[in-house]
């Protein structure tokens, strides 16, 4: 198995910072952003993780295009994945229902998937899907029986779940 480096990151939130301060627009956000991404291109990665929370409201236009595009401008050097985090995907950020799952798809790709590199084996979930499936029960076996088919149809020990979770929605 060859050695690698990937960058995990997680709650870029854009948007929360204008919300919270009252200030206009994402001009902070996109600094922020820049200034991680120069910090990327010292290690090198082989890919990049966001772990959920990439917009603080879901559907927001300016709000995902700046990670999309920030991120976006990254990833044509190397390959960004996402993984759902409550604010992307839940109403009222906290349960998705199928318009919630459908606009996502549609801004970010897949919700749950696997992929491959130098050996290993990641599996993103839509954790938020996971906790609160009152309202997709049928996406929410679906995903179930990807992870089962996913785990039983792999070949090897180096296997990692990427997913999102929110520490204070668990208590």
């Amino acid at each position: 198995m060859a050695k690698f480096n990937f960058i995990q990151i997680a709650d870029p939130q854009v948007g929360m910072f204008a919300r919270a301060s009252g200030m206009e627009g994402v001009d902070q956000e996109r600094k922020n952003l820049e200034t991680a991404l120069r910090q990327f291109q010292k290690i090198d990665p082989a890919f990049v993780v966001v772990c959920g929370d990439m917009v603080d409201t879901a559907g927001d236009d300016d709000q995902i295009t700046l990670i999309r595009e920030t991120l976006g401008e990254y990833g044509a050097k190397v390959p960004v994945h996402w993984v759902a985090g409550n604010h992307d995907i839940g109403v009222n950020n906290l349960i998705p229902d199928r318009e919630s799952v459908d606009m996502y798809r549609s801004e970010f790709g897949d919700d749950y998937y696997a992929f491959d590199h130098a050996g290993s084996t990641f599996i993103v979930l839509n954790s938020v899907l996971l906790d609160q499936p009152q309202n997709l029960l049928d996406e929410h076996k679906t995903q179930m029986d990807f992870l089962g088919d996913t785990l039983l149809s792999r070949d090897t020990l180096n296997l990692s779940m990427l997913l999102y979770s929110c520490i204070i929605l668990c208590f």
